[in-house]
Protein backbone atom coordinates (compact mmCIF):
# COMPACT_ATOMS: atom_id res chain seq x y z
CA UNK A 1 0.00 0.00 0.00
CA UNK A 2 1.32 3.56 -1.01
CA UNK A 3 2.31 5.63 2.68
CA UNK A 4 2.75 8.62 0.73
CA UNK A 5 0.99 11.59 3.37
CA UNK A 6 -2.26 12.67 1.12
CA UNK A 7 -3.40 16.13 1.60
CA UNK A 8 -7.78 16.18 1.75
CA UNK A 9 -8.94 20.11 0.75
CA UNK A 10 -11.79 20.95 2.98
CA UNK A 11 -12.32 17.84 5.57
CA UNK A 12 -14.80 19.54 6.85
CA UNK A 13 -18.38 21.28 5.93
CA UNK A 14 -18.03 25.32 6.36
CA UNK A 15 -20.79 25.39 9.11
CA UNK A 16 -19.23 22.21 10.93
CA UNK A 17 -15.86 24.11 10.94
CA UNK A 18 -17.03 26.88 12.17
CA UNK A 19 -18.81 25.49 14.90
CA UNK A 20 -15.63 22.84 15.48
CA UNK A 21 -13.13 26.69 15.59
CA UNK A 22 -15.56 28.74 17.58
CA UNK A 23 -16.17 25.65 20.49
CA UNK A 24 -12.25 25.58 20.74
CA UNK A 25 -11.13 28.94 20.71
CA UNK A 26 -13.32 29.72 23.87
CA UNK A 27 -12.65 26.85 26.03
CA UNK A 28 -9.24 25.96 25.10
CA UNK A 29 -7.52 27.28 28.53
CA UNK A 30 -10.00 24.69 30.29
CA UNK A 31 -8.09 22.22 29.33
CA UNK A 32 -4.55 20.04 30.60
CA UNK A 33 -1.50 22.70 30.08
CA UNK A 34 1.32 20.53 28.81
CA UNK A 35 4.51 23.22 29.79
CA UNK A 36 6.88 21.01 27.59
CA UNK A 37 4.87 20.39 24.54
CA UNK A 38 4.11 23.96 24.76
CA UNK A 39 0.10 23.26 24.48
CA UNK A 40 -3.42 22.70 25.68
CA UNK A 41 -4.57 19.06 25.11
CA UNK A 42 -7.90 17.33 25.40
CA UNK A 43 -9.37 14.29 24.18
CA UNK A 44 -11.92 12.27 22.70
CA UNK A 45 -12.96 10.33 25.74
CA UNK A 46 -13.51 13.90 27.72
CA UNK A 47 -15.05 15.57 24.91
CA UNK A 48 -18.61 14.51 23.38
CA UNK A 49 -17.67 17.08 20.39
CA UNK A 50 -14.37 15.79 19.62
CA UNK A 51 -15.56 12.09 19.87
CA UNK A 52 -18.52 12.85 17.00
CA UNK A 53 -15.68 15.03 15.13
CA UNK A 54 -13.70 11.83 14.96
CA UNK A 55 -16.64 9.70 14.31
CA UNK A 56 -17.89 11.70 11.44
CA UNK A 57 -14.93 11.52 9.24
CA UNK A 58 -14.75 7.68 9.10
CA UNK A 59 -15.97 7.32 5.34
CA UNK A 60 -13.19 9.49 4.34
CA UNK A 61 -10.69 7.60 6.07
CA UNK A 62 -12.60 4.60 4.38
CA UNK A 63 -12.17 5.76 1.22
CA UNK A 64 -8.60 7.32 1.06
CA UNK A 65 -7.39 3.81 2.50
CA UNK A 66 -9.75 1.66 0.38
CA UNK A 67 -11.02 -0.57 3.40
CA UNK A 68 -14.42 -0.59 4.97
CA UNK A 69 -13.14 -2.33 8.03
CA UNK A 70 -11.29 1.10 9.23
CA UNK A 71 -12.78 2.16 12.89
CA UNK A 72 -12.20 5.40 15.06
CA UNK A 73 -10.09 5.12 18.49
CA UNK A 74 -8.95 8.53 19.63
CA UNK A 75 -8.55 11.81 18.85
CA UNK A 76 -7.35 14.82 20.74
CA UNK A 77 -7.62 18.23 20.36
CA UNK A 78 -4.27 20.84 20.63
CA UNK A 79 -3.89 24.36 21.14
CA UNK A 80 -0.05 25.07 20.76
CA UNK A 81 1.45 28.33 22.02
CA UNK A 82 5.04 30.04 20.92
CA UNK A 83 7.96 28.31 21.80
CA UNK A 84 5.75 25.26 21.20
CA UNK A 85 8.06 21.75 19.52
CA UNK A 86 7.09 18.27 18.62
CA UNK A 87 9.71 16.33 18.67
CA UNK A 88 9.97 13.55 15.93
CA UNK A 89 8.03 10.74 17.00
CA UNK A 90 5.99 7.91 16.29
CA UNK A 91 2.68 7.28 17.69
CA UNK A 92 2.00 4.56 20.39
CA UNK A 93 -1.06 5.55 21.47
CA UNK A 94 -3.76 5.90 18.88
CA UNK A 95 -4.03 3.82 15.98
CA UNK A 96 -2.32 3.12 12.63
CA UNK A 97 -3.41 5.85 10.78
CA UNK A 98 -4.04 10.04 11.69
CA UNK A 99 -5.64 13.15 10.12
CA UNK A 100 -4.12 16.19 11.40
CA UNK A 101 -6.41 19.26 10.87
CA UNK A 102 -5.58 22.75 11.50
CA UNK A 103 -8.81 24.15 13.85
CA UNK A 104 -7.06 27.67 13.73
CA UNK A 105 -3.80 29.61 13.20
CA UNK A 106 -1.97 32.77 13.32
CA UNK A 107 0.08 31.28 11.02
CA UNK A 108 0.71 27.58 9.28
CA UNK A 109 2.97 25.71 11.30
CA UNK A 110 4.86 22.94 9.11
CA UNK A 111 3.83 19.18 10.31
CA UNK A 112 7.09 17.32 8.87
CA UNK A 113 6.55 14.00 8.16
CA UNK A 114 9.69 11.60 7.63
CA UNK A 115 11.62 14.95 7.59
CA UNK A 116 9.09 16.13 4.04
CA UNK A 117 7.51 19.18 5.41
CA UNK A 118 3.43 19.92 4.63
CA UNK A 119 2.29 23.28 5.04
CA UNK A 120 -1.84 22.93 5.70
CA UNK A 121 -4.24 25.53 5.91
CA UNK A 122 -7.37 25.85 7.85
CA UNK A 123 -9.25 22.95 7.44
CA UNK A 124 -6.94 21.32 5.27
CA UNK A 125 -6.09 17.90 6.28
CA UNK A 126 -3.06 15.73 6.19
CA UNK A 127 -3.94 11.76 6.51
CA UNK A 128 -0.86 9.54 7.19
CA UNK A 129 0.69 6.45 9.11
CA UNK A 130 1.14 8.00 12.87
CA UNK A 131 2.57 4.69 14.27
CA UNK A 132 5.10 3.67 11.42
CA UNK A 133 6.10 7.07 10.20
CA UNK A 134 8.08 10.00 11.90
CA UNK A 135 6.46 13.19 12.54
CA UNK A 136 7.33 16.59 13.90
CA UNK A 137 7.45 20.21 14.26
CA UNK A 138 10.14 22.74 14.55
CA UNK A 139 9.61 25.17 17.19
CA UNK A 140 7.11 27.50 17.19
CA UNK A 141 9.09 30.90 17.45
CA UNK A 142 6.81 33.69 16.42
CA UNK A 143 5.73 36.18 19.30
CA UNK A 144 2.68 35.51 20.06
CA UNK A 145 1.80 32.79 17.72
CA UNK A 146 -0.31 29.97 18.04
CA UNK A 147 -1.79 27.19 16.12
CA UNK A 148 -4.55 24.88 17.18
CA UNK A 149 -5.16 20.73 15.34
CA UNK A 150 -7.28 18.41 15.70
CA UNK A 151 -5.63 15.06 15.21
CA UNK A 152 -7.77 11.84 14.76
CA UNK A 153 -6.32 8.47 14.70
CA UNK A 154 -8.00 5.34 13.21
CA UNK A 155 -7.22 1.50 13.43
CA UNK A 156 -8.02 -1.96 11.98
CA UNK A 157 -10.96 -3.71 14.15
CA UNK A 158 -8.09 -6.34 15.58
CA UNK A 159 -6.09 -3.17 16.55
CA UNK A 160 -5.27 -2.82 20.78
CA UNK A 161 -6.49 0.72 21.03
CA UNK A 162 -9.89 0.08 19.35
CA UNK A 163 -10.60 -2.60 21.89
CA UNK A 164 -10.25 -0.32 24.77
CA UNK A 165 -13.98 -0.17 26.21
CA UNK A 166 -13.52 3.13 26.87
CA UNK A 167 -12.83 4.69 23.53
CA UNK A 168 -16.10 2.95 21.56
Amino acid sequence: MDKTPKVIDNLIKEDEFLKLQTYFKENYKNYHWQNREGRYINDSMNLPILKDFLHSNLDIVRKTLGNDKIVPTLAFFAHYETNAIVTKHKDCFGGTHTIDVPLYQTEPWDIYIEDVPYTLKENQALFFWGETQNHSRKRLETPNAHVAVLLCHYAEPDHYRHKQKDLK
